[in-house]
Order: C-alpha cells, then sequence, then structure tokens
C-alpha cells in the first residue's frame, strides 16, 4: 500500500491509519483473506528502506495507491509502479485532493476526507469491485505500458528471472 502517512501532524497520522486500517486492509481481507496488506513504516524490515519500498513495488502482485494530499512519496512510488508493472494497481483519493493533469484521466476511487467512515461500506465495495476488476484481468493500468507496449507486463520479474542468456544479459546492462 503507498500512502501519505501524515508526518509529524498527529491527528493527520491518526486519519491515515485510519484510512489503512479500516478502509484499505478491510477491501484487501475482503477480496482475499489471505492478502496480507503491507504498509512500509508497519514491516519493522531492516535495511534501506527505498530499497525495500522499490523490491515490493516491483514484485508485489497488487498495490494500492492513496494519492489523497499530493505526497511527494506518494508520486514517486507510484511512478516507480507504473515503470515496473503493467496492471493490478488500484488508485484512491480524497475529495479535498486536486488531482494532477498527468494522472487525472486514470481511474481513481475517490472518497470523501470528511466523511469516509459514514460511507465506508459503499467506498469497501467500490474499492473492492477494483480490485477484482483489476486482479481478474490484465488490463494495463500503467501509463507507462501503454505508451511503451513492449514492455514485459512485469519488469522487474524479467530482470529478476536470470536463466535466459538474453536476460542475464539485460541484468548485466541494467
Amino acid at each position: 500500500v503507498i500512502m501519505p502517512y501524515g508526518g509529524a501532524d498527529e491527528q493527520l497520522r491518526k486519519e491515515y491509519n485510519n484510512i489503512f486500517r479500516f478502509l484499505i486492509h478491510s477491501a484487501l481481507t475482503s477480496y482475499d483473506p489471505n492478502i496480507v496488506p503491507i504498509r512500509q513504516d508497519y514491516t519493522g524490515e531492516g535495511g534501506h528502506i527505498i530499497d525495500n519500498v522499490i523490491q515490493n513495488l516491483g514484485t508485489d502482485e497488487l498495490v494500492i495507491a492513496d494519492l489523497s494530499s499530493l505526497n511527494w512519496n506518494v508520486a514517486y512510488e507510484l511512478g516507480i509502479r507504473h515503470s515496473l508493472s503493467k496492471s493490478h494497481t488500484v488508485l484512491i483519493c480524497n475529495d479535498e485532493t486536486e488531482i494532477p493533469f498527468d494522472i487525472r484521466s486514470l481511474n481513481i476511487i475517490i472518497y470523501s476526507r470528511k466523511d469516509w467512515m459514514g460511507q465506508i461500506d459503499d467506498i469497501e465495495s467500490r474499492l473492492v469491485q477494483a480490485i477484482r476488476n483489476t486482479m481478474e484481468t490484465d488490463r494495463c493500468d500503467s501509463p507507462v505500458h501503454s505508451c511503451f507496449t513492449a514492455l514485459p507486463e512485469n519488469v522487474a520479474g524479467m530482470l529478476g528471472n536470470t536463466n535466459d542468456v538474453e536476460q542475464k544479459r539485460i541484468a548485466e546492462l541494467t
């Protein structure tokens, strides 16, 4: 899960933690109880955090990105995801965020910032449906892969598979 954490603002941190726990986590486990939602600040993984983030963005089958507040880290991570994977990325955003031109044409589930808890059943239902739609099709949801159709569906997976001589050479060049 890619999302803002709220920074030093305690109230905002609480708001985003609740959205993660009660909306995103709930929707993911409603879709499939075996899914384990990962938010990097919850993992406790050692090492360089950005290495862990990039690894997950390239290898996780599904990514949900909350674009609320136009957080730079979220935008950066979404760009990485769109570069590494053709599909299985779901976007959500609160209604107080002005969505940038570059991503305005993408399918984004909009939720009310002030009353998302009052609408949680509807929002969760829409999120579960979006997860189902993306997981059960290989429809491209990446602008990068839409432009560069020769890219493999999962760039990180292709580079990680070095059984093939050509793939070994690509990995060396990379």
